[in-house]
């Protein structure tokens, strides 16, 4: 994106720094003024969080602690944007926040 390394292909990683968050946003309102000029359409903000696990974050220097931090940035980002687009879209927009696998229970 823009560049930028996606290690593990994760996404969430450009929450960490100003130039990522900001190629986040810029890639979000490109589909959010697609909206905006579509009457009655809604939107639906997925965060950048489908890798955002611990077994993910693990991989590329994550801890738990740090994976819970960056899932609510992510949110937050979307809370944002939603604010700031609220009143340019007919239809609801909706948060969706999709979290990478996990294991639980069991062991490879």
């Amino acid at each position: 994106m823009d560049g930028l390394e996606l290690p593990e292909f994760a996404s969430f990683v450009l929450l960490d720094d100003v130039k990522g968050r900001a190629a986040l946003a810029r890639c979000f309102r490109r589909y959010l003024d697609i909206a905006a000029g579509a009457n009655g359409a809604g939107f639906i903000l997925e965060s950048a969080t489908w890798r955002a696990s611990p077994d993910w974050g693990a991989k590329i220097g994550y801890d738990t602690d740090s994976i819970r931090r960056i899932n609510g940035e992510a949110i937050a980002l979307m809370r944002e944007l939603r604010d700031e687009y609220k009143a340019r879209i007919d239809g609801p927009i909706v948060i969706s926040g999709c979290v990478g696998r996990q294991r639980f229970g069991h062991r490879r």
